[in-house]
């Protein structure tokens, strides 16, 4: 019993440096279709949502102090989220990005070593090799 005592606090300090050490951000733009949302987030694992509103939301969980810059923008076309890491910057700490778009707009994703998870989409994913 004392041993799990110990492993309870041990596991709160875990989740609290876990918590300090990230940044998490959330972004909302409202958009009419037709819209195009670009996505570019360097190497960084990322989880695509269609759903039926017409808001992108990004979600965006950066390490803190990792030399990673991230910048969303939102003109008449769509809506654009840009990812990079510094030259100087870990390889092992990544950002995390979740975003949820409508399910009628056009997607771009500019991939570079990317896992990516697609939830709830449907129509043509046509990926070809950019040189």
């Amino acid at each position: 019993m004392r041993y799990l005592k110990h492993l309870d606090k041990l596991l709160a300090l875990a989740d609290g440096v876990r918590q300090w050490s990230q940044i998490e951000a959330t972004r909302h733009f409202s958009v009419t279709l037709p819209c195009v949302v670009y996505i570019d987030v360097g190497d960084a694992p990322l989880t695509l949502a269609a759903h039926e509103e017409l808001v992108v939301s990004v979600e965006a969980q950066l390490p803190r102090g990792a030399g990673w810059q991230w910048r969303t923008e939102q003109d008449e076309a769509g809506v654009y989220v840009v990812a990079k890491r510094a030259a100087f910057a870990p390889l092992a700490l990544k950002p995390r990005f979740v975003i949820a778009l409508p399910s009628r707009a056009t997607l771009m994703l500019n991939l570079a070593q990317n896992s990516v998870e697609l939830k709830n989409m449907q129509g043509v994913v046509q990926v070809k090799r950019v040189q």
